[in-house]
């Protein structure tokens, strides 16, 4: 007789058999067999949730990885996986809040292009998403990308001129213009200011 870890083992194995496969409604059956043997393992959510999400039965799919977050909280995965599905069923404020802690794991786990990508994201879903044009601005500078961190700097001086927080526009232009006092973008910024 094989015992639970052998069983979650071969269930998983042929749930990823039947997912490459392309047949989903299979792969749901090993896993859901896995996640019997072996509740308490964030994979075999997560797998589930994949299958699901596949077949577009994204509420199930969201269900899976909710639980794969109790399982393993500091695994990205499961988190960019609910802000994908919240982006496909129109929820784009939650998808934003979610790809940006998505983006706050990755860069936890120095993963600093999965992080921007998901930064990406944010803005993209809620152009005036302060924090992510701020994070990407600060990544930017880092990585020495000059013109994406200019970019963004001019974007979190125009979102916080917005809400009224002059000084820290002025110094979030005086940052763009650090980068390179020759670029126009940056000055007029500055003039607007």
């Amino acid at each position: 007789m094989l015992g639970n870890e052998q069983v979650y083992q071969q269930a998983m194995n042929q749930g990823h058999s039947a997912g490459w496969d392309q047949q989903w409604e299979s792969a749901i059956e090993f896993y859901q067999q896995a996640i019997e043997e072996m509740p308490e393992r964030a994979q075999a959510h997560t797998s589930l949730g994949l299958a699901y999400y596949e077949l577009r039965r994204y509420e199930e799919a969201r269900q899976c990885y909710t639980q794969a977050i109790k399982l393993s909280p500091d695994d990205p995965l499961p988190v960019e996986k609910i802000a994908q599905i919240y982006e496909r069923t129109g929820r784009l404020t939650e998808a934003a809040e979610m790809a940006m802690n998505a983006a706050e794991l990755h860069l936890k786990l120095h993963d600093i292009e999965k992080a921007v990508e998901n930064w990406t994201r944010v803005v993209n879903l809620v152009p005036g998403h302060l924090k992510a044009h701020s994070r990407l601005a600060i990544v930017y500078e880092r990585l020495g990308e000059k013109e994406q961190a200019i970019r963004e700097y001019i974007s979190t001086a125009a979102l916080l001129q917005e809400i009224g927080r002059i000084e820290e526009a002025i110094s979030a232009v005086d940052k763009a213009v650090e980068i390179d006092p020759e670029n126009f973008e940056a000055l007029r910024a500055l003039e607007m200011v």
